[in-house]
């Protein structure tokens, strides 16, 4: 960002094939600033999957033939047990902490979507732009119960108030997401410091027609000097085959 001194966003991203299966796990996750240890809890979250594609995913899909609610199962499991280490460590420094978590996890032609709280998961497809996710915060909901106007919402001095993240409340009620893949798809994740920065209406006129090395940067560069007012964290996912 152009105003934090710490940056408490992480990501993890890995591709590969697996037991015969072509698989990746992306993940943007963004420590809550108006906790403590954010970034611990964030780079908790990029450890701990990347050794679930090491050694968890392997087992999974190795083992037998796999379908659509094992795989949730499973994804919920993992960010459960994160969500409990991260808990437990809050406990033992005395202090609230948490993260937000945005992950994406492919297999074949499917694709799975866990998410807590305000960072999002985007896809687009051919002409079309849409957020798969929902956000887990106070204005979220009170959005969804018409309490409050869109406008309201943007001048809403209560924005970063999570309903739920990674490390704070003991039970992790994570948004599930799946569906089919399409050859051409593009998928963004991206923590709250992105779409805020640059107004969530912009985005896809901000997004490459391929993804390249630099196009994360060029996304971020779309943001005007000074404007990012938190760490802006940018995961582009195409979709080739």
């Amino acid at each position: 960002g152009d105003r934090r001194g710490v940056n408490q966003d992480r990501v993890f991203a890995r591709q590969g094939e697996i037991g015969g299966c072509l698989a990746g796990i992306f993940l943007v996750a963004d420590g809550c600033g108006g906790l403590r240890h954010g970034e611990k809890i964030s780079q908790l979250l990029a450890d701990s999957f990347a050794v679930i594609w090491d050694q968890e995913l392997p087992r999974l899909l190795t083992a037998a033939h796999w379908w659509d609610e094992q795989i949730l199962t499973a994804a919920v499991g993992w960010a459960e047990r994160i969500n409990e280490t991260a808990y437990a460590f809050g406990l033992q420094t005395g202090e609230r902490v948490g993260s937000t978590m945005s992950l994406l996890m492919t297999l074949d032609d499917r694709y799975y979507i866990l998410n807590t709280g305000d960072s999002r998961v985007y896809l687009r497809r051919g002409e079309s732009f849409q957020r798969l996710t929902e956000d887990q915060s106070v204005v979220a909901d009170m959005l969804r119960n018409r309490e409050i106007t869109p406008e309201e919402a943007e001048r809403a001095t209560f924005q970063n108030a999570l309903t739920m993240c990674v490390g704070y409340f003991p039970r992790l009620r994570p948004f599930l997401a799946r569906g089919r893949l399409r050859r051409g798809d593009l998928f963004l994740l991206c923590s709250d410091g992105l779409y805020r920065g640059l107004g969530e209406e912009r985005l896809p006129a901000c997004l490459p027609d391929r993804v390249t090395e630099a196009s994360a940067r060029q996304l971020r560069a779309c943001i005007p000097p000074g404007g990012a007012e938190d760490n802006v964290t940018a995961l582009l996912v195409e979709i080739l085959f």
